[in-house]
């Protein structure tokens, strides 16, 4: 594919196709760059997550879920901020959400969606092991 919209329409065609069919939309064109392709899917993630983030907030709201929690005892802070802090849970998703969409389409990071180096791979790391 000779841009990375090409790649990213793909994706979504191999998602509405079938979104049931993983390995179909996991599956990567031959001639295409693996990293252009592992990043796009990462983008697409962070856009279908953010579809559930919407969802959920018919269902959790600062009031009722007051904290972004795993355990009782393991409360998570939320970077997005001066100071990291506690945050309402959905507040905390939309932020790490938003974070991850800034990396994602930064300039500075990414100055071209084509050419791609370690930091690509610090980022990645970073956002798919990020708990939202």
């Amino acid at each position: 594919m000779d841009s990375t919209l090409a790649v990213q329409q793909y994706i979504q065609q191999m998602i509405r196709r079938d979104p049931s069919n993983i390995d179909l939309i996991l599956n990567m064109p031959e001639a295409n760059d693996e990293g252009v392709w592992k990043y796009e899917h990462l983008r697409q993630f962070c856009m279908e997550l953010n579809g559930l983030a919407v969802r959920l907030q018919e269902e959790c709201h600062p009031e009722t879920c007051t904290q972004m929690t795993a355990t009782e005892q393991w409360i998570f802070l939320c970077a997005a901020h001066k100071t990291p802090k506690e945050c309402p849970a959905i507040d905390y998703t939309r932020h790490t959400l938003d974070g991850a969409a800034c990396l994602l389409n930064s300039n500075k990071y990414f100055p071209s969606r084509f050419l791609f180096h370690v930091l690509f791979i610090m980022l990645y790391i970073f956002i798919v092991n990020k708990p939202v």
